[in-house]
């Protein structure tokens, strides 16, 4: 209808009875905005709900209302989030450090609803579901397959394959997977090293295979940008360095600056350092929405610097 919900979770999702007939509403329209007027919000939400992108700074979108339904719909089923901040890490870190334990570990349920709740959770807004039509007839087809094997049929199902392949003599295929395997199992080794810049290099030599290495990509810079929070000029090498010229990674850069930025005013306003703060609003360059979240964050500044003994 246009409209991006903005705050989707259980609180706002009434159940109701009707001629005998169940019928689910959506309410709170708080947040909402039209999809013209959304790029311009300032992102808001419930932090369990939100999707990645918003949790990064950016406005919701439909795909992050999508996103919010399929946590909606993973408690539904299991009573449980699929992730969740914890003592230790903000939620943003958890998102981007682990995947959401698939469905069926929780309860019996057909295992097709793994990958259609895996798909609707990517971290990557691309690789979703394009729209609530298309996640509902995926998710219905799901619910009814039914299917699920048993762990013999399984064992069964994966090693005659194998084992057929083996006998054509495509010996060299299932080595190269191997490889493949031991190589992201290194990379996974040195980033809890935090050897970031050798796990980045063994990354890029599986550059043709994107979608395996990506979430790890990103766990990657994500823990190298948080332990230089605090480090001004290491944090400016960080942003200069090679690997941000790829355009995969153009939203991810200007998500951290804004992230940096926004810490750096944070840090200026506990000083009383004003002009510092107002001069991280001029000078930082990103997305529309970003940037007028600072103009706006800038005014309050002001009136701060004014107000100042």
């Amino acid at each position: 209808m246009g409209l991006v919900h903005g705050d989707i979770k259980p609180a706002n999702l009434m159940i109701k009875e009707d001629a005998d007939e169940f019928r689910l509403s959506l309410v709170d329209f708080g947040l909402a905005s039209s999809l013209e007027e959304g790029l311009a919000q300032k992102p808001a939400g419930t932090p369990n709900y939100m999707a990645p992108e918003v949790l990064l700074g950016e406005p919701a979108k439909p795909a992050s209302d999508l996103y919010s339904a399929a946590v909606c719909i993973y408690e539904m089923i299991t009573k449980k989030l699929p992730l969740r901040q914890d003592a230790e890490n903000t939620l943003l870190y958890t998102i981007l450090q682990n995947d959401p334990t698939p469905v069926s570990k929780h309860r019996r349920i057909p295992k097709m609803l793994d990958t259609v709740l895996g798909k609707a959770l990517s971290l990557d807004v691309a690789d979703r579901y394009l729209t609530a039509y298309e996640f509902y007839e995926a998710l219905e087809q799901a619910w009814e397959s039914g299917y699920r094997l048993s762990t013999k049929n399984s064992i069964l199902l994966i090693a005659c394959p194998m084992i057929f392949l083996i006998c054509l003599g495509l010996w060299p295929l299932v080595r190269n997977h191997l490889q493949e395997h031991q190589d992201l199992q290194q990379a996974q080794d040195l980033l809890q090293q935090k050897q970031y810049a050798e796990c980045r290099e063994i990354l890029f030599a599986m550059e043709g295979h994107w979608q395996e290495v990506r979430v790890l990509l990103w766990q990657s810079l994500w823990a190298e940008f948080l332990s230089l929070l605090n480090k001004d000029q290491d944090m400016q090498v960080f942003f200069d360095a090679p690997i941000w010229k790829k355009s995969e990674l153009s939203l991810l850069k200007s998500n951290l600056k804004f992230y940096y930025v926004s810490h750096q005013i944070g840090q200026y306003c506990l000083n009383a350092e004003y002009d510092k703060a107002i001069e991280c609003c001029d000078r930082f360059v990103g997305t529309k929405g970003q940037m007028q979240i600072l103009q706006n964050q800038k005014k309050r500044l002001e009136f701060r610097k004014q107000q100042k003994p």
